[in-house]
């Protein structure tokens, strides 16, 4: 019960909030257009000195060595026309969700549950599982998370089961690889213009006002921003909400109720239970053990033959190094179903600290598969060799370049850190942010 959930949840929060500050009144992302930064580096210290963005320098470069190399990226910018479209919710589902939102936050429920004690439902419909966490108990986020699919399940279960909290954080992807909806309680300024007209239109104010208690409706899919909800997913949250509130209220009044699913697995709700004639017990419920869903098989990058043999062709350099990784971006895309966040490829050359490639993905490439074929390609051709060896993050980018990597005889070693690549990929994104 460590509360990673919640962690992960503040991270996601903070960026909705960066997003929403930086385009002031938020309907979805816009177009995108270049931007180049410039980044200053001491080799000898393998240190990242400071940063020049469209000529603002924001270092006195005079006593360092200037590394100069440009990062073409892609910024950004509103535009009315070709956003995605907003998903429409019967007014009285509206009205029917809101009131049983509020009544879920005026319990407070985070005060006495942890992120692991979860309560298993199926969707009346599909039959679907659907797994509840509550967040609040480090004070941080409060809300209801409901996964779903197995997109979804992997996500919680992993999270909650994880033995090592901070080297599950330390992959960024996992934080965007979710497959949820949420109702989260924030303050009013939070809310967007969407948001707003939306209460308005129905008469909604939350009972406690003040403290942050405006619930904000969310769905979200793997690689995408969060957005706003569809009929289906208000229908499945109105029908989700009282049952956590009658689950809640279970566990408070237990003697010891450190229920989670660590100790006791995944408390799932018999079917006739009927929240609205008496409280819920311990027959109500059947426990059962979930273990996380198998991840989706990581693809292999695709080069065709002919680029592939001019790379076998390129003399190997043993002495040559390259940091090469591709994760999601933290700066919300357009496209026309809801954002998404865009996955970016890096290579860099370890000794000189160049970037060689970069490529970011479009809607089409969710796995960012394309993007690092690209930059692979593009780092050899730059470096005009093939290095001794390459460095990557994470398992999944190792498992898709293994192919390409053997076919060119190239070392392949994981790094946990590549401390050079995600300093520069921090600072690209503060830039994208400014």
């Amino acid at each position: 019960m460590d509360g990673s959930l919640a962690r992960i949840f503040h991270t996601l929060s903070t960026l909705r909030n960066e997003c929403l500050q930086a385009t002031k009144e938020y309907a979805g992302p816009g177009n995108l257009t270049g931007i180049t930064v410039w980044v200053y580096l001491d080799r000898s210290a393998g240190k990242i000195l400071g940063r020049e963005v469209l000529g603002a320098n924001l270092i006195d470069t005079t006593n360092w060595r200037l590394d100069s190399f440009a990062v073409t990226a892609k910024k950004k910018q509103r535009r009315k026309e070709g956003q995605p479209v907003i998903p429409r919710v019967a007014t009285e589902t509206w009205q029917a969700l809101s009131r049983e939102a509020d009544a879920f936050a005026k319990l407070e429920p985070w005060d006495w549950m942890w992120d692991d004690q979860i309560l298993g439902l199926r969707d009346p419909k599909t039959g679907e599982k659907l797994l509840c966490s509550i967040l609040g108990a480090l004070q941080q986020v409060h809300g209801l998370l409901v996964f779903r699919n197995q997109a979804g399940h992997r996500f919680l279960l992993t999270t909650v089961l994880e033995d090592n909290p901070d080297q599950m954080l330390a992959d960024r992807n996992r934080g965007f690889d979710r497959d949820l909806l949420q109702v989260e309680f924030v303050s009013k300024a939070e809310l967007t213009s969407v948001d707003r007209r939306v209460f308005s239109s129905i008469g909604f104010s939350p009972s406690k006002s003040r403290g942050g208690r405006w619930p904000l409706f969310r769905s979200s899919f793997p690689g995408c921003y969060p957005w706003y909800l569809t009929q289906a997913e208000a229908e499945i949250l109105l029908y989700v909400l009282p049952y956590v509130r009658a689950f809640s209220i279970y566990l408070r009044e237990l003697a010891q109720p450190n229920i989670g699913v660590l100790e006791s697995g995944i408390a799932f709700l018999v079917e006739d239970y009927d929240t609205t004639k008496r409280p819920m017990n311990a027959g109500d419920l059947k426990w059962e053990t979930m273990l996380p869903p198998p991840a989706m098989p990581v693809e292999p990058i695709v080069i065709d033959s002919v680029t592939l043999e001019s790379l076998r062709q390129l003399p190997q350099e043993a002495e040559c190094e390259l940091e090469l990784d591709v994760s999601y971006l933290a700066f919300p895309c357009m496209a026309p179903d809801r954002p998404y966040f865009p996955n970016a490829a890096l290579a860099i050359e370890r000794d000189s600290g160049i970037i060689c490639a970069h490529s970011c993905s479009d809607n089409t490439d969710r796995q960012g598969k394309n993007a690092l074929s690209s930059a692979f390609v593009s780092a050899l051709k730059k470096l005009h060799c093939r290095p001794g060896t390459i460095y990557v993050q994470h398992q999944r980018v190792a498992d898709a370049l293994k192919s390409a990597t053997s076919e060119l005889d190239i070392e392949l070693i994981i790094d946990p850190q590549l401390l050079l690549l995600n300093s520069v990929r921090e600072i690209f994104e503060q830039s994208l942010r400014a």
